[in-house]
């Protein structure tokens, strides 16, 4: 849509430039549709529509312009050309930068797991969803177990890589369409929609045992790094993302106080408590 209304304009601007008055120059107004195409489609694109609106251009002033020396056209018409590709690959390298940038502030560098903010942005949509289809959502949290061990004898950058170890386990084990996120130092997140409560189960176990494995294979500490996983169970909650993420946050301290590498999964809202029996 975007590339045919800026072949339009320039076709537009093309037509105003063969019919107006001796001396006036157009060629500022084709920057416009030119630049369009390189920012809103692609280098290849803004080119295209460099060469085009070049042609034009030159064809307009061919048919108002009297030169001393046809060289003088030719020169013009090229140095016009000149500046509209330089105008779309500066915007093409713009916008490439840019989604770069986007990129990484949405991408963790170290464990290539969502950034905190990327993470609450799409826990806050699932949960939207969920709200509005009544389907079940799991969120979890995950914190490792004694990591500061590997920091304190192995050194940081061996921590570093076991984070991406986990990171890049996680990521291999969720599906398309669940959410990873490295919230801090060594606590990671997960947003599972479509999952209830006994499926949420299996797969948080299936990663729990995952993320051990990877753990395990410290050496010399195997055995002494775990990973404790609290997870919220929800359906349609008519609850805040940052309350659904800190109550699965509580949960991972449960499973921590209980000896931690285990998983602690909880539906939300709790279920009604029985009616206590009447006293004899």
């Amino acid at each position: 849509m975007v590339a045919a209304l800026s072949f339009a304009a320039i076709l537009g601007i093309a037509v105003v430039d063969w019919w107006v008055t001796q001396g006036l120059s157009f060629s500022i107004f084709y920057l416009v549709p030119v630049s369009l195409l390189a920012w809103r489609g692609s280098l290849t694109l803004g080119l295209v529509g460099a060469v085009v609106a070049s042609f034009f251009w030159f064809v307009a002033d061919y048919n108002s312009t009297v030169y001393v020396h046809a060289s003088i056209g030719v020169w013009n018409g090229f140095v016009r050309l000149s500046i509209f590709v330089a105008a779309a690959v500066v915007l093409d390298r713009h916008r490439k930068s840019l989604g770069r940038e986007r990129a990484l502030a949405r991408i963790d560098g170290l464990t290539g797991c969502r950034t905190s903010r990327a993470f609450y942005g799409h826990l806050e949509l699932e949960l939207a969803r969920s709200q509005r289809s009544g389907e079940p959502l799991t969120v979890a949290f995950i914190d490792l177990d004694h990591f500061k061990n590997v920091n304190d004898r192995l050194g940081h950058p061996a921590g570093d890589r076991v984070l991406a170890s986990v990171g890049e386990r996680l990521r291999a084990e969720v599906r398309p369409t669940d959410i990873v996120g490295r919230l801090g130092g060594d606590e990671f997140g997960l947003v599972l929609p479509g999952l209830g409560e006994a499926a949420a189960k299996d797969a948080l176990g299936r990663l729990l045992a995952a993320v051990t494995t990877v753990l395990d294979g410290i050496d010399p500490l195997a055995g002494e790094v775990g990973a404790s996983f609290g997870a919220i169970t929800c359906q349609a909650p008519d609850i805040e993302a940052r309350g659904l993420l800190q109550a699965a946050d509580d949960l991972m301290y449960r499973a921590k106080r209980a000896g931690g590498a285990r998983l602690h999964l909880e539906l939300w809202p709790p279920p009604p408590s029985p009616p206590s029996l009447p006293s004899q």
